[in-house]
Formats: C-alpha cells, sequence, structure tokens
C-alpha cells in the first residue's frame, strides 16, 4: 500500500502475463495488446474456480465437525441434568424417610436411619451394576 493511501492493499499482478504483443503508449498509463493469452487467463480463472471448491468443502466439513461437536455436547448436558434430577429426587427421598423416622420412632430412629442408609446404598449399587 502507499503511503496516504486508504484503501486496501492489493497485489502486484502483471496484467501483461496475460497479453500478447503488449506495447507501452505514451500518454496512457496502461499497456496496449493486440490478443490475450488464453492458456494462462485460463489457468487463473481454474485455479480460482479450485480454491472456491476447495474453500467450500472446508467449509462444509467444518459445518459437520461442529454439528457433530454441538451433538455431542447436548448429549453431555442432558446427561448431567438427569443426573442432578435424578440425585435431587433420591436426596429428598431420603431425607423425608430421615424426618419421619426421627420424628414419629423417637429412640428407635438411629436403627430405622441406618436401615434406610443401607437400603438406599443396595439400590445404588443394583443400579451401578445394571449400568455397566
Amino acid at each position: 500500500m502507499s503511503a496516504g493511501s486508504d484503501g486496501p492493499s492489493s497485489p502486484d499482478i502483471d496484467v501483461t502475463e496475460f497479453l500478447e504483443n503488449t506495447d507501452r503508449v505514451d500518454g496512457v498509463d496502461f499497456p496496449l495488446a493486440s490478443g490475450a493469452k488464453w492458456i494462462k487467463a485460463a489457468t487463473g480463472l481454474a485455479a480460482g474456480a479450485a480454491t472456491a471448491v476447495v474453500l467450500g468443502i472446508q467449509s462444509f466439513a467444518s459445518s459437520v465437525i461442529n454439528a457433530g461437536a454441538g451433538i455431542v455436547d447436548g448429549t453431555a448436558t442432558f446427561a448431567a441434568s438427569l443426573v442432578t434430577v435424578l440425585g435431587d429426587q433420591a436426596t429428598a427421598a431420603i431425607r423425608s424417610a430421615f424426618a419421619f423416622s426421627i420424628g414419629e420412632l423417637g429412640v428407635f430412629a438411629l436403627p430405622a436411619v441406618i436401615g434406610i442408609t443401607l437400603l438406599a446404598f443396595g439400590v445404588i449399587s443394583v443400579a451401578l451394576e445394571v449400568a455397566d
């Protein structure tokens, strides 16, 4: 980019590579030509098209990967929420059983609480064995 220019810089492209018999004319900023080098022009166009196709494939692959990652992330979030909800329900059930046994059973509350705790651990261990 030249000093004092506000626009983006452009690559230095020698357009005379694509033209035949280029001649400079006094007072004109661009060269005049008698024809085009079609092979070089077609090569440039094919390279541009190939670049567009490669970028399209890359964009598609990135979208597929992001979709897969989103599914995995959503599944993990769902599983974490499910475990939290089930854990809260189990905790609430045990808490209710403890509150009932202490209030109703008095002296016999300790054996009842121990029994409820052992029962809860037994249910959890069976559930873990079934899950494996």
